[in-house]
């Protein structure tokens, strides 16, 4: 079942769970902007002081508000297992708070229920988004696990899930959980099972 979609194929925008159809629904007064470089009142392309180009993936002007979309895994940038794009992904969101922005970014472990939607957005939307909305964690194969985080991804996973709402962050530990179970069923000793899905860092977690 597809969860929270950013980078759309054809005819995809209009599909429930891309978060282009997300934000009209939450947000249907609003004009927002999809994947285009950020330009300051003379039309001139922002930089951050790292002279990379700011280009959100979601961008609202009247409400000075920036999504970004974080996957991780085999076919995207990492944003959790490269120290490079954890370190760009800080500067790209002082730049825009400096501009002043709020940025929301909603990992690949996260899924927009009621309860995510109120902690990112302040709202109280009672619809279901899409199918998937409350399959928080790592239950899809092609996710990165926590224990190939780089140790920069391994300190923003641990204050991300401290800022989350209860019911989520047990969701995502119980997947975890999951993960190490499937491993050891598939003929892994219980500590190797653990090591390749948690860093010794986070087992606290999950009270291992």
């Amino acid at each position: 079942m597809d969860g929270l979609r950013e980078h759309p194929n054809k005819g995809e925008e209009m599909l429930d769970n891309h978060m282009m159809s997300i934000l009209q629904r939450l947000y249907p007064d609003q004009k927002w902007i999809y994947n285009e470089y950020l330009r300051d009142e003379d039309g001139k392309v922002v930089k951050t002081r790292t002279s990379k180009r700011l280009r959100p993936d979601f961008l609202c002007k009247a409400l000075k508000l920036i999504v970004e979309i974080d996957g991780d895994s085999a076919r995207n940038k990492g944003h959790y297992s490269k120290t490079e794009t954890v370190v760009s992904d800080q500067v790209k969101d002082e730049s825009y708070r400096e501009l002043g922005y709020k940025v929301v970014r909603i990992p690949m472990y996260v899924q927009l229920d009621q309860a995510m939607v109120k902690h990112y957005f302040g709202l109280d939307y009672k619809e279901r988004l899409y199918l998937a909305c409350d399959l928080h964690g790592f239950a899809h194969p092609d996710v990165t696990l926590p224990a190939d985080f780089c140790e920069l991804g391994v300190e923003r996973f641990e204050r991300e899930m401290a800022d989350l709402p209860e019911s989520v962050r047990d969701s995502i530990i119980s997947t975890l959980k999951e993960r190490i179970m499937s491993y050891e069923k598939d003929g892994y000793g219980k500590d190797n099972a653990i090591a390749m899905v948690v860093p010794k860092r986070l087992r606290y977690m999950l009270d291992l």
